[in-house]
């Protein structure tokens, strides 16, 4: 009977040390959500002028100098005009791969997770990823295509949705075909630009 009687009691001590560190736990938890929700958000990246042809571009933590010729797309999942520039967007990322001085970025706000879905649903495997707000950074509409130099200057620039003809245009500059800078639809770019408005 002692013996089934210190085992209730060891029992007892043990479920009312798991709650102990369970109350703990939650009493944790819920401090955290408070802090975090209390917490002060970090001041917004004010918009920047829309990005324009021979002007340096402003996204940090790219390393422009790591490939002559770096593809950027302003883009988000939520773009229409980008779901229907899938098939463009994965004829780019498959011109790259077989190239070592050119690469294929997207900016864009969404999480990683999201984004990998996004391609990998679409076909699109070789790319880069900045997680960052297009229009914090000039790229006002979405999709907006910049080619920018090893130095970080955007030699071409491409707005909205391209037709077939533009999209060979592109093509053929990343193939070398086409040394003359592809410069497209930016007269939407200079009327946000004049009228000081975004297109978020």
């Amino acid at each position: 009977m002692r013996q089934g009687s210190s085992l209730r009691r060891k029992y007892t001590m043990f479920g009312r040390a798991i709650v102990d560190i369970l109350v703990i736990v939650a009493v944790a938890v819920t401090a955290w959500e408070y802090y975090e929700r209390r917490r002060p958000l970090p001041p917004p990246i004010p918009p920047q002028e829309p990005v324009a042809v021979n002007e340096k571009t402003n996204i940090p933590d790219v390393g422009w100098e790591r490939a002559r010729l770096n593809v950027v797309i302003g883009f988000t999942t939520t773009c229409s005009y980008c779901a229907a520039s899938a098939g463009f967007f994965k004829k780019l990322s498959t011109l790259v791969r077989g190239q070592s001085d050119a690469r294929l970025l997207f900016v864009a706000p969404e999480s990683r997770s999201i984004i990998a879905e996004w391609m990998q649903s679409r076909g699109i495997h070789h790319y880069e990823h900045v997680q960052r707000n297009p229009f914090q950074y000039g790229l006002r509409l979405t999709p907006t295509l910049a080619i920018v130099d090893s130095k970080g200057i955007v030699t071409d620039l491409a707005v909205g949705k391209l037709s077939t003809d533009e999209e060979s245009a592109i093509i053929d500059r990343l193939n070398g075909r086409r040394e003359t800078p592809v410069i497209l639809r930016t007269a939407l770019f200079d009327k946000f630009r004049s009228s000081g408005r975004s297109a978020q």
